[in-house]
C-alpha cells in the first residue's frame, strides 16, 4: 500500500511502477569459494559500491535492522561485494525520515520516505547498488537476496538484479538463522510457493519467534486509533511497529519505515499517544498503520458532489530514463511534496454546484534556510479564484508543503492547481 508519492515519481511512481529497461537480470551459478559462500556474484556487481536496505520480512526495530545490516554484510565480504558502511547509510535514512540533514543531523525540512530519502541525499549515501534481503513463507519458507544496480528498484539508475535463495526457519533466533543461511545461500530462479521447494526449506510452524510477525498487519481498538489520528495532521497515514510484553501491553514503539511511509516525528507522536495500552493476546511484534478517520479525507461540496482539489508538480519527462521528473534545477528541492489534496479541497468547500473546473499555474519559492514555501505567483488558466479562495491555498501551501532539507539560498518550484467537482 502507497500513502504518498513523492514528486521524482509523479506519474511513474514507487507503487510498483516500472523503471527504464536495462535488459534482463543476471543468471547466476553456483560459486565456488570453497568454506566461504557458496554462490559466484557476477562481475558487474563487484565492481560498484553496495548499500544494505531493510530486511523484509522480519519484525525489527531500528537497533535490530543495523544488527541485520552488519550480519549481511559480514557476509558480503566473503564473496568479494564492496560494502558501505552500514552505520552510515542506516543513519542518513534514519535522518531522511525525521527531516533531518544527512550531514548535519540538524532539522532542516519535510521527513522523506525511502527512494525520496535516496534522492535527495544520494551523493551522501555513495553507493551505486544495493543488498535486499528477505524472509517469505510461499509457504515453504526461505531467505531471499538480491543484489541489484541502483539503490531502489524505482531508482532512476536502477538496473540488473542477481537473486539468490536458501531454507529459512523462522522458530530459531532470526540473528543466527540469518548468518547460518547466507552461508547456504544458492542459485533459485522461483520462489518457494506451493508447487517449489527450496532445499531444506519447512512450512511455517504455528508458534514462531515474534519476531517473524505475521503477513497481515494488526488493527488497534478503535479508541487508541482516536487517540493517535490526533497527531496525524497533514499526513495521511503512518505506519509503527509495536512489541507486547507477556501481559499484552505496548512495551515498545517504533516508526515502521519500511514499506510504510516514514515520518519520525508523526510515529513518535503516535506511539507517545499509544504509551503502554493493553492490546491482549500476550508477548508479540505487529505493524500497524494509522490513517484518517473516515470520511475526513474526502470534501464534499455544497452541492453534494465530491471535491477533487490537487496541486501537481509541474513535471517533463525524462529522456534518458522514461520518468517524469520536477521541473526543479536543484536536487535538493527535488523530492518536495505538495499538501495533501483535502487539505486544498478545503478552501473550495463553498463552490456552488454549477462551478466550472479550476485550473492555475502556480509560482512557488522556498527559503533554504527554514525550508518554508510560500506562492509567489498565481495564474488562473480556467474558472475563477475568489479572494478567500485565494488566501486559503496561499496558507495551506504555507503550512503543508513538504521540502527536504533545501541548500542555502532560495528554490523556485512550479505547479499546477486542479479542482473539480465529481
Amino acid at each position: 500500500m502507497c500513502y504518498r508519492v513523492s514528486a521524482i515519481v509523479a506519474l511513474a511512481s514507487a507503487c510498483g511502477a516500472s523503471t527504464p529497461a536495462t535488459g534482463p537480470d543476471y543468471v547466476v551459478t553456483p560459486g565456488t569459494i570453497a568454506g566461504e559462500s557458496a554462490i559466484a556474484v557476477p562481475e558487474p556487481l563487484l565492481k560498484i559500491s553496495l548499500m544494505i536496505r531493510d530486511i523484509d520480512g522480519l519484525h525489527l526495530f531500528e537497533d535490530e535492522q543495523l544488527e541485520a545490516a552488519n550480519i549481511i554484510a559480514t557476509w558480503a565480504k566473503t564473496t568479494n561485494l564492496t560494502i558501505e558502511a552500514a552505520s552510515r547509510t542506516r543513519e542518513i535514512m534514519r535522518r531522511a525520515a525525521n527531516g533531518l540533514s544527512a550531514v548535519t543531523g540538524k532539522a532542516c525540512g519535510g521527513p522523506l520516505w525511502s527512494l525520496a530519502a535516496i534522492e535527495r541525499w544520494r551523493e551522501e549515501l555513495v553507493a551505486e547498488g544495493r543488498i535486499e534481503a528477505s524472509v517469505a513463507c510461499l509457504p515453504q519458507c526461505a531467505l531471499i537476496v538480491k543484489v541489484s544496480e541502483g539503490l531502489d528498484a524505482a531508482a532512476r539508475d536502477a538496473g540488473r538484479t542477481a537473486m539468490w535463495t536458501a531454507a529459512f526457519d523462522p522458530g530459531q533466533p532470526w540473528r543466527e538463522e540469518l548468518a547460518r543461511r547466507l552461508k547456504e545461500l544458492s542459485p533459485q530462479p522461483v520462489l518457494p510457493d506451493s508447487s517449489t521447494k527450496v532445499a531444506g526449506a519447512q512450512p511455517r510452524p504455528a508458534r514462531v519467534d515474534m519476531v517473524f510477525g505475521p503477513a497481515e498487519e494488526e488493527a488497534l481498538p478503535p479508541a487508541l486509533v482516536t487517540n493517535v489520528q490526533a497527531c496525524l495532521g497533514d499526513v495521511g497515514a503512518i505506519g509503527v511497529l509495536l512489541e507486547t510484553d507477556a501481559s499484552g501491553a505496548i512495551a515498545r514503539c517504533e516508526n515502521y519505515a519500511h514499506r510504510i511511509v516514514a515520518n519520525g516525528p508523526v510515529a513518535a507522536c503516535a506511539c507517545t499517544a499509544l504509551g503502554a495500552a493493553s492490546l491482549g493476546g500476550g508477548a508479540r511484534r505487529a505493524t500497524t498503520t494509522i490513517t484518517l478517520a473516515s470520511g475526513s479525507s474526502t470534501v464534499t461540496t455544497k452541492a453534494g458532489k465530491r471535491l477533487d482539489a490537487h496541486v501537481r508538480p509541474a513535471v517533463k519527462r525524462d529522456a534518458g530514463t522514461g520518468l517524469y521528473l520536477p521541473i526543479v534545477t536543484d536536487r535538493s528541492v527535488r523530492e518536495w511534496e505538495p499538501p495533501m489534496p483535502w487539505t486544498i479541497a478545503a478552501c473550495f468547500a463553498d463552490l456552488a454546484p454549477t462551478a466550472p473546473a479550476i485550473r492555475a499555474r502556480i509560482a512557488i519559492v522556498v527559503d533554504g534556510a527554514t525550508a518554508a514555501a510560500k506562492i509567489a505567483e498565481l495564474q488562473v488558466t480556467a474558472g475563477s479564484l475568489t479572494a478567500a479562495q485565494t488566501t486559503c491555498l496561499g496558507e495551506v501551501v504555507t503550512r503543508a508543503t513538504k521540502v527536504p532539507c533545501p541548500d542555502p539560498g532560495t528554490h523556485a518550484l512550479s505547479a499546477e492547481l486542479v479542482v473539480e467537482q465529481r
